[in-house]
């Protein structure tokens, strides 16, 4: 189980083709996100500050009707625009491929685990619940969903956005970009301190989804006989003290979950507010204009939010830690009755039959 995550990526590796798309959408993304903060830029430090357009931008002067401060306005609020759907269909493109390749994967795992359970002993099947193993074969196995599509491809288009936008922010001001990336660092003891429990907590909690899913589906396969020694009351009872066990651990789970995030919350909440009084006084001071301290608070967000996604992968990290490990326990599993070494297949006998059984001398 030290490294579930190597079994689970051979999973990614069938879909190679469709992660390497995935991965261009996102980055498409970012390149888009980039963008976006420019033309306000543009409209509050140059058409409504009368100045005129620095030379990078100036072929947008050339635009039809673009001569007047309000037409340029227009002209800037239309790239606005279209860069909002620009981001919207890639979006759109990015969920569908991704739901795809992602199920494709979680099915391909359920087949793996659905022939392994074939194999497996009737002593196996008799130890363990079939209401549980029906629940790791139909829920826990988007464990290889989670880790390859909820967590490795964030984490490369997280650290992609992270260094396009500080290298932008950097060059807009130094000091904020420093400033900025400061209160990023007690986010890597936040998750330290509380990937542990929520790794444990979110095992805990599936395994005890598992025990009602098969109590369940034990107590309904053998209703029959529950109602003939009038066993209703007592199953009842049983059922809804291993509900309350299960609402407990997901509180349990959920509130580790709970507490990370406000932690993440706080941190980059402070970090804003920060970088907000450090560059209210740089335009103050005329070392900043005001639409440089908009695309800069703007990029912020763009900044803390790879941060606060690479922060609460860690509990998606859990989750799918949680799930695989029930997974690859059936996975791990010998199976007990095997084929002696150098067996070879029954011959084909008359009219396609293989073998026979002959029963000869017996007594009773």
């Amino acid at each position: 189980m030290r490294h579930w995550w190597l079994h689970l990526a051979g999973y990614g590796r069938a879909q190679s083709g469709g992660l390497a798309l995935l991965a261009l959408l996102m980055l498409i993304g970012v390149a888009l996100g980039v963008l976006a903060p420019w033309p306000l830029k543009l409209i509050v430090d140059h058409p409504l500050a009368g100045q005129p357009l620095p030379p990078v931008a100036a072929w947008l002067g050339s635009l039809p009707g673009a001569g007047s401060p309000g037409g340029l306005v227009a002209w800037l609020a239309a790239g606005l625009v279209v860069l909002f759907l620009a981001q919207q269909a890639v979006n759109s493109v990015r969920n569908y491929v991704q739901v795809g390749v992602g199920s494709r994967m979680t099915y391909q795992l359920g087949a793996d685990l659905f022939q392994h359970l074939q194999r497996l002993s009737l002593r196996f099947h008799g130890r363990r619940a079939s209401g549980d193993l029906v629940r790791r074969l139909t829920s826990d196995t988007g464990c290889v969903r989670d880790l390859v599509i909820g967590v490795l491809l964030p984490v490369g288009t997280a650290l992609a956005g992270l260094a396009t936008m500080f290298s932008v922010m950097w060059a807009l001001d130094r000091s904020l970009a420093l400033l900025a990336i400061a209160f990023a660092l007690p986010l890597g003891a936040a998750i330290r301190l509380c990937s542990p429990s929520m790794t444990e907590r979110t095992y805990d909690r599936e395994q005890l989804e598992g025990q009602i899913m098969a109590r369940a589906e034990q107590i309904l396969g053998a209703l029959p006989v529950v109602q003939a020694f009038g066993r209703e009351e007592h199953e009842a009872v049983s059922f809804a003290a291993l509900t309350r066990r299960g609402l407990r651990a997901h509180l349990r789970a959920l509130a580790a979950e709970l507490r990370f995030k406000v932690s993440v919350s706080s941190v980059t909440a402070v970090g804003t507010s920060a970088v907000m009084i450090v560059g209210g006084l740089h335009v103050l001071n005329g070392t900043l204009s005001v639409g440089s301290l908009l695309v800069f608070l703007a990029y912020l967000a763009s900044l803390y939010g790879p941060l606060e996604t690479l922060a609460y992968l860690s509990a998606v990290f859990a989750v799918a830690a949680a799930r695989a490990r029930r997974v690859l326990e059936v996975l791990d599993e010998e199976p007990e009755v095997r084929d002696a070494p150098g067996a070879r297949p029954l011959a084909v006998g008359g009219e396609g039959q293989r073998g026979h059984v002959r029963l000869e001398g017996v007594e009773f």
